[in-house]
């Protein structure tokens, strides 16, 4: 397998992809020099920012909150395609009658395009590559109708691509949750489980749960992008409670705990901090992160089942200096690579 791996590796940059390499990026904070150098090892060509998401306000109704403030570097912005991503939780879309989302449908591309004008241009000069709008909602069986005509009001707004990320539960069961009308989707290939259900198993990634959603009987009718995990959480539970979960799990945290024999689940030997979280003594800590050799497993998995048309995307979750360091450039390139000599 390691000479595998480098064969892949050390052919990245011959010949053309089949894949447009992506990452996500889903922080509120300037790109560290660090996460743009992967990005360019990775010779990656699209990311995926978050620039606002859209909630319910008790006061004000549905609302843009969390507005990124992310400017990119001139050298970024020549040699990327920018997709900006809007969160919107399924209770706003919910919540809304139909002239209600034509006028947050309005907003959002307004909304977007001052993005994409004004602010994430770290000088006025610079030109950004834009030619797609990505909306991230989980939406439900119950809230489909007003999920799909809000994504067909944006229509009226923008004359860019459409698309939108789909969940596995979606995708799987697509007669009862129906096929959004946009362009093309991104399959996000992690989150299977709830983590306080499943106390045995990796909820970011479980090879026999994502096999379940994605191995079906015919392709989906849209153009599928797909997007894997590498990133890790850390859930703490006090006296059996759930209490808290730190997104991005510090390096030698283990180091703190009683050793852990099934690879999941820790105890805090004594009150100690690390990465200005507090950690005390007795809670137990549910570890889950992505290693290499599942991240492959999983991309293998994905080839094996999901028909991709060339030129789609790939993207990992996400772009993260603390988390992509818990891997080497090898093995994220591999994971595209596999995907380009499928």
């Amino acid at each position: 397998m390691g000479f595998f791996l480098f064969a892949l590796s050390s052919c990245s940059s011959v010949g053309s992809n089949n894949v447009n390499r992506a990452f996500y990026y889903w922080k509120t904070k300037h790109i560290t020099d660090y996460e743009a150098q992967m990005f360019r090892e990775c010779n990656a060509q699209k990311l995926y920012i978050k620039i606002f998401e859209v909630a319910v306000d008790e006061v004000l109704g549905v609302q843009p909150v969390s507005k990124a403030n992310i400017h990119l570097s001139s050298q970024m912005l020549k040699e990327s395609k920018i997709v900006p991503c809007i969160f919107i939780e399924n209770d706003a879309i919910a919540s809304s009658t139909n002239e209600q989302l034509d006028e947050l449908a309005e907003n959002t591309v307004f909304l977007t395009n001052r993005y994409i004008d004004f602010k994430l241009k770290d000088n006025e000069s610079d030109t950004l590559n834009c030619s797609e709008i990505q909306i991230d909602c989980d939406w439900m069986a119950s809230s489909r109708d007003q999920y799909f005509y809000f994504l067909k009001a944006l229509r009226n707004h923008t004359d860019k691509e459409i698309s939108c990320t789909l969940r596995l539960y979606p995708y799987k069961f697509r007669t009862e949750m129906g096929v959004p009308p946009v362009n093309r989707v991104m399959l996000l290939c992690y989150n299977l489980l709830n983590p306080r259900a499943e106390e045995n198993k990796n909820s970011i990634l479980d090879l026999v749960e994502l096999e379940k959603y994605i191995h079906t009987d015919s392709d989906y009718p849209l153009p599928v992008d797909v997007t894997l995990p590498c990133y890790s959480s850390c859930y703490v539970f006090n006296n059996a409670q759930f209490q808290e979960v730190h997104h991005g799990v510090p390096q030698g945290l283990e180091g703190i705990c009683l050793p852990s024999e099934d690879g999941l689940w820790y105890v805090v030997k004594q009150d100690t901090s690390v990465e200005h979280n507090y950690y005390r003594q007795g809670q137990r800590l549910r570890i889950e992160r992505v290693g290499r050799s599942l991240l492959l497993e999983a991309t293998n998995l994905v080839l094996e089942n999901i028909e991709l048309q060339k030129g789609a995307t790939v993207g990992l979750y996400h772009l993260d200096e603390n988390e992509i360091k818990q891997y080497n450039d090898e093995t994220l390139d591999s994971v595209y690579m596999l995907f380009d000599q499928r």
